[in-house]
C-alpha cells in the first residue's frame, strides 16, 4: 500500500511538472476610460501589437482609436482594431489598403481618391480625350495645396510606344495661365497625373479649363494635338 501511495504521488508530480501554465492575457480599462493590454507580464506600451489576429496600436500603454499618423495615416475603430477597405468618417469615404495605410491620389474600384484620401464622386469623372494614342479621363480637382491647384487626370497610353503628353494654350475661365504638365507614360500603362497651377491668384472655384493636349514621342516628335475642355 505504501508503495502504491508513493507511486501515485510521483505520477501526480510528474503530470503537474509537464502541464503548461495557463496564458494570462487581459484587457484593463483605465480611470480615463482608455484601455490597456498585458500578457504574462508584457505590457503593450508603444507601437503595434497583434492580439487574437487583429492589429492594435498603443501609446503610453493606452490603446489608440480614430485617425493615427505614424509616417502614414491609419484608421483604428472605436474598438481599437486597425481597419482596411472602405470606411466612412465624417460623411467622407476613404480606402485603407491591406496594410492599413490610407490610399491617396489613386483610383480604387473606379473611384478617385484625392491627395487627402477623400473619395470623389464618380459622376464627376469625364473622358476628355480618346484617340489612337491615349485616353485621358478627368477625375477631379485637388485643392489641398496651399500654393497650387491640380486638375487630376487618369492617362492611359494606348499606343505601342512610350509617350510624353503636354499641354498648350491653357486658359481658366477665359484667362490664359501656365499649367505644369508633362508626364512620361510607358506603352500600355495607365497613370494618374495633374495639370498644376501655381499661380496663387487663380480662384479655387474656377468653372472651366480649356487648352490642347500635345502627344509626342520620347524623341520629341509630335504625333497629335487635340483640344480639350473641362467644365466643373
Amino acid at each position: 500500500m505504501k508503495k502504491k501511495i508513493i507511486a501515485t504521488l510521483l505520477i501526480t508530480l510528474l503530470v503537474i511538472g509537464i502541464t503548461p501554465i495557463g496564458v494570462s492575457a487581459e484587457w484593463k480599462q483605465n480611470t480615463d476610460n482608455s484601455w490597456s493590454w498585458s500578457e504574462n507580464g508584457h505590457h503593450a506600451y508603444y507601437g503595434w501589437e497583434q492580439i487574437d489576429g487583429k492589429w492594435y496600436c498603443f501609446k503610453d500603454a493606452k490603446m489608440q482609436t480614430g485617425w493615427l499618423n505614424i509616417g502614414y495615416w491609419y484608421y483604428l475603430g472605436s474598438d481599437g482594431t486597425m481597419k482596411t477597405g472602405w470606411i466612412n468618417d465624417g460623411g467622407k469615404d476613404y480606402y485603407l489598403k491591406s496594410d492599413g495605410t490610407l490610399a491617396t491620389d489613386t483610383v480604387i474600384d473606379g473611384y478617385y481618391l484625392d491627395s487627402k484620401g477623400v473619395m470623389q464622386p464618380k459622376e464627376n469623372q469625364k473622358v476628355v480625350l480618346d484617340n489612337d494614342y491615349a485616353k485621358i479621363t478627368y477625375l477631379g480637382v485637388d485643392r489641398a495645396g496651399s500654393y497650387s491647384k491640380k486638375v487630376k487626370l487618369q492617362i492611359e497610353n494606348k499606343s505601342n510606344q512610350d509617350l510624353i503628353i503636354q499641354t498648350d494654350g491653357v486658359s481658366i475661365d477665359g484667362f490664359m495661365v501656365y499649367g505644369m504638365f508633362s508626364p512620361n507614360i510607358t506603352s500600355g500603362k495607365s497613370i494618374i497625373n495633374g495639370i498644376e497651377f501655381s499661380n496663387s491668384s487663380i480662384s479655387t472655384n474656377f468653372n472651366n479649363i480649356e487648352g490642347k493636349f500635345v502627344i509626342i514621342t520620347k524623341n520629341y516628335k509630335t504625333l497629335e494635338k487635340d483640344n480639350f475642355s473641362i467644365k466643373f
